[in-house]
């Protein structure tokens, strides 16, 4: 018999305290079915909300401590794009050094940043200009210095000697479109005038191109979602074990060939990219749709854009030529270029080099469709458009880009970045980018000129830059995987430049350090004009560098070189307001008989140290020299109080003093 509505709601009440048994015998009922019944309430038992929201926030609470310890204990590294380096320069943001790490997961040493810093409160005469793009943006094979985005700063500076110049270089070698979308919104934040591109080349090997060993896959989402999760530490962590556990399985004849890679090999992954095959057409997908949320952005805060087509080497062989169903082979096409070259057939044998160069299956250089996408995203959202790649062909042979511009497949020579950052200065100048600046263009006309006098580059930089090419041409693609690099192996050092180059190649010395013994051997020779030369390359690329103004300064002094001098000094007295420079400054304009110079720094001084009878000693004379007797008199008195004994001193003070007595 069904238990009826009495018995089951005692048994709700007592199935807890009672046993099944005693149940039973009081509702004399049927044990099973008291059993079935209880079953049924143990079953449908309602828990407390708490209940289940606690299973859930357990791992949520872990992972919050767990990146909260790891941040604080130091692991792992901060990703911001900007950063205080250090409290030397609390003023400043700098681009972060471990930027890179944030895209190269599969690679323990990724290219370094430019050492370019900005205003953190942006003076109202600042003209802030950013530069976007990849390894030609930061200049590669050569330092920052000659680097295009140096050279637009240079006449810029040039032009506009009354503003503050500041053109930031976001370039890294072998990042792609996704880095740049991470880090513009940074970028828009720092509120630039302008901002220059020149990228395209790495959208397939780049980091996280479609075909690079550090592809994420291919789905944006994924892949913009996978880079803002790693700048937690949890993240990193995961990443690092995964990394150390892959290494522990690494294949012991790819590590013995790596013994010859580069940063190009390194980062081939999907090798071989066919021309119209679904991986190229998923790179050119992939460019198109960030550069179009890029210049979206930059649209949508009125930001001005300058982006530049691109060039390469068209004289170089296709790398890797591979025949398919619809395309001839690269090779055959490049063969008929030259074919057509020799025999003076230029424009026609032009046609074919690009053709060549967009069949080449192994895809460091951009193909033509990306020109023709950056022309078309420009126009969409109306910004002007820099043709690097017609620059290049008017400045080559018969008018087909190689290596009388190109130091390798991609890569200008220091003369072709040069020629790039005076195509985009005149974009700048002539679309009126700058329009709040009003331009005096009788110094415009001077700017060739003054540039090429202050260009900063040395014999040790084009040194160390080939040595870098001979790293990069002597490796795989442009050798066969696991051949030594004998371009390296047959560098012979022939002298002091030889020698520190390769020390710097090699790591012993940085290139700052680098180009510091060189100016110390030159000083010691007393060869000062180079000794200068090398200290100006420094102070070009690191303008905040107190120690260097400092130390070229002082070396400037000990062999009496003051007016040489001056200069650094005044660099250095506007960084730091310091005594020493302030001290310098008006004793060498006291010597140079520059009185109002003199009494101007050696006040501050005074100032900054009321206790140096030197200092004092100096301004008495900047004021006798400029008629102000009673002040001199009076600073005589401070002088000779805080050093009774100086015997110059007293001597001038007897006589100034018969000399005011008497009027």
């Amino acid at each position: 018999m069904p238990l009826s509505n009495k018995q089951k709601v005692y048994i709700r009440k007592n199935y807890k305290s009672l046993s099944t048994e005693k149940i039973s015998e009081n509702l004399n009922a049927q044990i099973s079915e008291v059993n079935e019944f209880i079953n049924t309430i143990k079953i449908t038992k309602k828990y407390p909300v708490w209940f289940y929201i606690v299973p859930l926030l357990i791992p949520i609470i872990f992972f919050i401590l767990l990146e909260i310890s790891l941040t604080i204990g130091g692991y792992g590294k901060d990703f911001s794009t900007f950063i205080t380096i250090s409290e030397d320069y609390e003023d400043k943001w700098f681009i972060n050094p471990d930027l890179p790490f944030k895209y190269f997961s599969n690679i323990s040493s990724p290219p370094s940043v430019s050492p370019d810093a900005f205003d953190k409160v942006k003076k109202e005469n600042a003209i802030r200009i950013f530069v976007l793009g990849g390894s030609s943006a930061a200049g590669w094979p050569f330092n920052s210095n000659a680097s295009f985005p140096r050279e637009i700063k240079r006449r810029l500076q040039i032009l506009f000697p009354e503003n503050e110049i500041e053109v930031i270089n976001m370039g890294v070698s072998a990042i792609n479109s996704y880095s740049i979308k991470d880090i513009l919104p940074d970028v828009i934040d720092k509120d630039p005038d302008l901002v220059l591109i020149y990228a395209g080349h790495n959208e397939f090997y780049g980091a996280l191109g479609v075909g690079s060993s550090e592809s994420l896959g291919n789905f944006s989402f994924i892949i913009n979602s996978i880079i803002s999760l790693r700048e937690y530490r949890t993240v990193q962590l995961i990443r690092d074990f995964l990394s150390y556990f892959a290494g522990l399985f690494a294949d012991e004849q790819k590590l013995a060939q790596g013994e010859n890679e580069t940063l190009m090999s390194r980062m081939v992954g999907e090798a071989l990219i066919p021309y119209q095959s679904d991986l190229f057409n998923l790179g050119i997908k992939q460019f198109l749709s960030n550069f179009d949320d890029i210049l979206s952005k930059l649209k949508e805060k009125e930001i001005p854009v300058l982006i530049g087509t691109l060039t390469s080497n068209l004289k170089i062989k296709p790398f890797v030529s591979v025949e398919t169903n619809n395309q001839r082979k690269a090779d055959d096409v490049f063969n008929e270029a030259e074919s057509f070259y020799k025999n003076g057939n230029y424009n026609i044998a032009r046609e074919f080099y690009i053709k060549a160069k967009d069949l080449d299956a192994l895809r460091f250089r951009a193909p033509e469709i990306l020109n023709e996408t950056i022309v078309n995203l420009a126009e969409k959202y109306k910004y002007d458009v820099v043709k690097i790649d017609s620059l290049f062909f008017a400045e080559s042979p018969n008018g087909i880009t190689g290596f009388n511009i190109m130091v390798d497949h991609l890569h200008p020579t220091n003369m072709g970045y040069r020629l790039i950052g005076k195509e985009y200065f005149n974009s700048i100048i002539n679309n009126n980018l700058l329009v709040d600046e009003k331009i005096d263009f009788s110094r415009l006309a001077k700017v060739d000129s003054l540039s090429d006098s202050i260009y900063p580059f040395t014999k040790l930089d084009s040194t160390i830059a080939d040595l870098r090419i001979r790293l990069l041409v002597g490796a795989y693609p442009f050798v066969p995987k696991g051949t030594p690099n004998y371009l390296v192996q047959n560098f012979k050092r022939k002298n002091i430049v030889d020698s520190i180059a390769a020390d710097v190649i090699s790591r012993k010395f940085t290139w700052k350090q680098g180009h510091l013994e060189l100016a110390d051997y030159y000083f010691k020779k007393n060869m000062m004009t180079s000794f200068k030369k090398e200290l100006d390359v420094i102070t070009a690329d690191r303008p905040y560098d107190e120690e260097v103004l400092g130390y070229t300064a002082e070396r400037l002094i000990s062999k009496k070189l003051y007016n040489e001098a001056i200069p650094y000094i005044v660099k250095l007295y506007n960084l730091r307001k310091d005594l020493l420079s302030a001290k310098w400054l008006g004793t060498i304009a006291l010597e140079a008989k520059n009185y109002d110079t003199s009494i101007k720094y050696l006040e501050i001084a005074s100032q900054l140290d009321s206790t140096d009878a030197q200092i004092l000693y100096n301004l008495s004379g900047a004021y006798y020299n400029k008629g102000y007797n009673f002040k001199a008199l009076q600073t005589l008195e401070k002088c000779l109080r805080i050093r009774p004994d100086y015997p110059q001193a007293q001597q001038f003070y007897k006589a100034l003093k018969d000399a005011v007595i008497k009027k």
